[in-house]
C-alpha cells in the first residue's frame, strides 16, 4: 500500500514474520529504512519527496518514484530478496480537486 501526502510517501509493506531484516531506499541503506514489522506483519517506510538522502525523484509530470530493497537478512542481500519501486502520482490528486464546487462568501 502507498500513503501520499504533501512531503513525504510511505510504503507500508508485507512481509513473512518474524521478519529479521530491513526495508530501505536503494542507494541509501543507511540514511532510509525500517527495521521492525508489526505483529500483522507489515513494514512501513517513509521516504521524502525532496532532498537526496533518500533518492526520491521527481519526474516532473506530478510523480514521484523511488525503490526500495526488502532484505530478509538483517546483512546479507540474497537473491530471494526483492526490490520494489513505488510511486506517488500527484497530478492525478490536483485533477481530483479540480473538480470539486466553487464556495462564495456569504
Amino acid at each position: 500500500k502507498m500513503q501520499c501526502d504533501s512531503t513525504s510517501m510511505t510504503a507500508i509493506l508485507r512481509v513473512s514474520t518474524p521478519f529479521r531484516g530491513r526495508v530501505y531506499a536503494l542507494g541509501h541503506p543507511h540514511d532510509c529504512y525500517a527495521l521492525t514489522a508489526g505483529g500483522n506483519g507489515e513494514i512501513a517506510i517513509t521516504l521524502p519527496l525532496h532532498g537526496r538522502n533518500c533518492g526520491t525523484k521527481n519526474l516532473g509530470n506530478g510523480t514521484f518514484i523511488n525503490n526500495i530493497v526488502v532484505q530478509h537478512h538483517p546483512v546479507v542481500l540474497k537473491n530471494s530478496d526483492r526490490r520494489v519501486e513505488v510511486a506517488c502520482d500527484y497530478d492525478e490528486i490536483k485533477r481530483r480537486l479540480r473538480t470539486g464546487k466553487e464556495v462564495e462568501e456569504g
